[in-house]
């Protein structure tokens, strides 16, 4: 499946994109004074530029770029992933961990635009930054989610003590480590009573998850991360049971669990 959409989004590519850059060209000029619209032309092809960037560090892959750009080194920032080549040229250049070849083609790049590997980080950390918000922004409509819980007596300060029956879920946050491009979310727990008043909350910081992943032995901090990856996932676009699963984690470490799920 993923060869045949692979063959369908290339030739789809290939077909259209000349109709359109005549489309967009076209609008950009009859609908904007020429200062303007020599403005958004550039744009467009910068942003195109990347586009291709992009794929073309996709399609070539970890095993090409790396055999060509990297001594191997150090095994941060691979090649093959969604940013730019320039971006990995770059980040393995602040690292030390550049093939010969690599640092001539980095020389040629630095001679055609002055500073061109710096701002190429730059920008992909700035769609770093974008595409964080609009995760951010998919998360608020999909993983708010309230679950039922085991009665729990909650004995709030100066008043009468009330009871836990359902607690409410939000990720708060979704930070990205720049270096790794590891996603870090920070979740957000409401305990509320049967008539949905918050009696308390609590937040869940990536290293509160990490440090408790850690307790086992066995756990790795890349095995941990990869549990925070899926429990991030299972959040968002996972089944009723998964979000179930994943939440029961969250709340019984505060002697919490949700219907069902005691042990």
């Amino acid at each position: 499946m993923g060869i045949l959409l692979a063959i369908i989004a290339r030739v789809g590519l290939w077909t259209l994109t000349p109709l359109f850059i005549i489309i967009n060209l076209i609008c950009f000029w009859l609908k904007n004074p020429p200062k303007k619209a020599w403005e958004l032309t550039n744009n467009y092809f910068e942003n195109m530029a990347v586009g291709a960037d992009i794929i073309g560090n996709v399609v070539g892959g970890k095993n090409v770029w790396n055999f060509l750009f990297k001594k191997g080194s150090n095994p941060n920032h691979d090649f093959g992933g969604f940013h730019t080549i320039s971006c990995d040229l770059g980040l393995n250049h602040q690292i030390n961990d550049q093939t010969i070849f690599a640092r001539m083609v980095s020389i040629a790049l630095e001679k055609i635009d002055p500073n061109h590997l710096q701002k190429a980080i730059h920008n992909m950390r700035k769609y770093l930054a974008m595409m964080a918000t609009m995760l951010l922004g998919v998360t608020a409509s999909h993983a708010q989610s309230t679950f039922p819980v085991d009665d729990y007596v909650y004995k709030i300060p100066f008043e009468e003590a009330d009871t836990v029956t359902q607690m409410r879920l939000t990720v708060d946050d979704l930070q990205i480590d720049l270096t790794t491009h590891n996603q870090k979310p920070v979740f957000l727990l409401q305990f509320q009573n049967k008539d949905g008043k918050k009696l308390f909350d609590r937040y869940i910081y990536y290293a509160d998850m990490q440090k408790a992943c850690r307790k086992d032995a066995n756990e790795t901090q890349e095995s941990c991360q990869a549990k925070i990856n899926q429990a991030y996932v299972a959040v968002i676009v996972g089944t009723a049971q998964q979000k179930m699963f994943v939440v029961n984690e969250f709340v019984s470490k505060y002697g919490i669990y949700l219907k069902g799920f005691k042990p």
